[in-house]
């Protein structure tokens, strides 16, 4: 009731109602279940978080470090599958000031390097400087 004339404009009719809208241009998702499963609302929001965290690999490591060497880099070295929704979501709203990275437990090269003993860690690189 207090907010009738904006539920008649995005034509709510059931309560509750969930939707997501993508800041970019893509059509309004809506949850519409009887039950509420807060998981798949979750999932169903973070496909439309972006993700601009570069993957770091024995391969491309240098060159993560030396690229724009005035920009701090954020590195999180992680054992998990796929990139953590809330990297995802920083990496995006930090993408002029900060750059993210994801190192996996499979890089013993570079978890050696930081002398990472255990997963997650999270590690700020200034000026290039490891």
């Amino acid at each position: 009731e207090d907010y009738a004339t904006l539920c008649a404009k995005e034509a709510v009719t059931k309560f509750p109602t969930y939707r997501v809208y993508p800041a970019f241009p893509a059509p309004t998702q809506e949850y519409q279940e009887d039950t509420v499963d807060f998981d798949k609302i979750k999932r169903l929001a973070a496909k439309f978080v972006g993700n601009r965290v570069v993957e770091v690999t024995g391969n491309n490591y240098e060159t993560f470090i030396a690229d724009n060497p005035g920009k701090p880099k954020v590195i999180l070295f992680s054992d998990k599958k796929g990139t953590p929704l809330i990297l995802r979501a920083l990496s995006t709203h930090f993408d002029k000031p900060l750059i993210f990275g994801l190192v996996r437990d499979t890089e013993q090269g570079i978890t050696s390097k930081y002398k990472v003993k255990q997963f997650p860690a999270v590690f700020l690189i200034k000026e290039g400087k490891p």
